[in-house]
């Protein structure tokens, strides 16, 4: 099995913190800012798609559901390919999504937030799984909520960031 906590003794090597730090809040930042952009651009996108802005509720009930049984199999998704190669698959499904939601078309955007979900769903175990293996037991706490406030950053991001790409095109 993946090593743990018990398994590394005092003097032995365990993975280094600060990078395993930067990769989850850096993860974080990107996965809430792609994650909250539909709700940024969807009253500007939703009537140019023909669709009421109000249907951004139908898209983050897909996405949701989508999230959460992702989820159900982040554990055995986590031990076959460790947190960090999860992070990076995370990373390249939130990108392929916006790819999808690009097309244009109202169906597509159904399936972007599938994508979108899937790829959200098993984000916190890879976090987790890689805190658990670096961080002391006494800080693990503080490094979770290190890690986290990357979301909230994502999240005001999108708000500055996509608002002004909307102008910008």
């Amino acid at each position: 099995g993946l090593p743990t906590r018990r398994h590394f003794s005092r003097g032995s090597m365990s993975p280094a913190l600060g990078p395993i730090i930067a990769l989850a809040f850096l993860s974080q930042i990107y996965i809430s800012m792609t994650a909250n952009s539909p709700g940024v651009f969807a009253p500007v996108v939703a009537p140019a798609l023909g669709v009421s802005p109000q249907a951004l509720g139908i898209f983050y009930w897909i996405f949701g559901i989508a999230a959460m049984v992702a989820t159900l199999f982040a554990s055995g998704i986590v031990r076959r390919f460790g947190g960090g190669r999860l992070l990076q698959g995370v990373g390249i499904g939130m990108t392929v999504s916006l790819l999808i939601a690009a097309s244009g078309s109202a169906w597509l955007i159904a399936l972007c937030a599938i994508v979108m979900g899937v790829a959200v769903g098993p984000h916190v175990s890879a976090i987790m799984h890689l805190l658990a293996r670096a961080a002391p037991v006494h800080r693990l706490g503080l490094m979770v909520s290190l890690t986290q406030a990357g979301g909230a950053i994502g999240v005001g991001l999108s708000g500055i960031i996509i608002p002004a790409l909307i102008l910008a095109i």
